[in-house]
């Protein structure tokens, strides 16, 4: 019973959902349970009528779009579906129960990185990287960083930022919305490398786009044998790069406009030239995946365009310092 749970405080998939259910009524929302089979997508092969098809229960509601809400979840936003159930095989239990499937996101992984990078005289750079987390990210990333104290938000952000962006930083973190689900959940770093090259003979220098090279690595489809769904990624990079006043670059990063069956990147560039001298670059770059089921007969084809997308995702450009 509802009033059980509350004075117990404590309670599982159902006894929480049955709670919910009663909440969402008395605020005139009309809401169903929903059974879950959080290990199948297909319901057409839930041949059979059985209990132990299905592990977990949420609640579902309409508001213009179906919405279903995983009361166990404590840190995904009730406008986001948990990450874990989209697009599960499901069993409504209303007056006409059917097997159905649970909404999922058309890109499940999504964020956005800012770095604004400032080169120094001679040869180094101070950074300072704004990532913000959104949807199935945000739940995910804020699930990691509530359990941790202060200590160990900073390990587990500095072992992701060495893992991605550049090993060697000793870069300081700060976390927005980790305990607000009505914030947004970003993390920002503050990093400054060491002199690496000198500009005054020239250089060549290649940016990775690190956040969008590492979603397209993990977006490999590893298996060569079972068909797989993929949950889709939308990524969207912003590099704003901002030179000394003794610098002149002569080439910037090519544009992009990439289109395919499998997604898009996309890459926006503007040369700057300020009053005071400095020049920025600020390249814009753009990842789309689609959500979409993949046949072991398209695995190929689809590490292919993976990779080339990682070929071209280098932000590459050329100057010198005036002598």
């Amino acid at each position: 019973h509802v009033d059980s749970t509350i004075a117990n405080r404590y309670g599982d998939c159902k006894d929480k959902s049955v709670l919910l259910l009663a909440l969402l009524r008395e605020t005139g929302v009309e809401a169903n349970p929903v059974l879950v089979a959080t290990e199948r997508r297909e319901p057409d092969k839930v041949l059979l009528p059985s209990v132990s098809t299905f592990d977990h229960v949420v609640v579902c509601f309409e508001n213009d779009e179906m919405r279903c809400l995983d009361p166990t979840d404590a840190y995904t936003p009730w406008t986001d579906i948990s990450d874990w159930i989209q697009n599960r095989v499901a069993l409504p239990l209303n007056g006409e129960p059917s097997l159905s499937v649970i909404p999922a996101d058309q890109y499940r992984w999504q964020l956005e990185a800012s770095s604004d990078i400032a080169f120094t005289a001679d040869g180094g750079q101070t950074e300072v990287q704004t990532v913000t987390y959104l949807n199935a990210y945000e739940g995910q990333i804020r699930s990691k960083l509530s359990g941790l104290g202060e200590d160990d938000r900073q390990k587990w952000a500095s072992d992701l930022y060495e893992s991605i962006v550049a090993d060697g930083a000793e870069p300081e973190f700060t976390f927005h919305g980790v305990d607000e689900l009505t914030a947004e959940m970003r993390s920002q770093s503050e990093t400054t490398f060491s002199p690496y090259f000198s500009a005054t003979d020239g250089f060549l220098l290649e940016e990775s786009d690190a956040w969008i090279q590492h979603e397209l690595e993990t977006s490999r489809i590893e298996n060569t044998r079972y068909d797989v769904y993929f949950p889709g990624a939308k990524i969207t990079s912003t590099y704003t790069m901002t030179f000394p006043k003794s610098w002149h670059i002569s080439r910037k990063p090519v544009a992009l406009d990439f289109e395919h069956l499998y997604g898009t990147l996309s890459r926006d560039v503007s040369h700057q030239q300020p009053r005071d001298g400095q020049e920025v670059l600020k390249v814009i770059s753009r990842l789309q995946l689609p959500a979409r089921k993949l046949t072991a007969k398209e695995f190929a084809q689809f590490n292919a365009f993976i990779s080339a997308l990682s070929d071209y995702s280098l932000i590459t450009f050329a100057g010198s310092a005036t002598k």
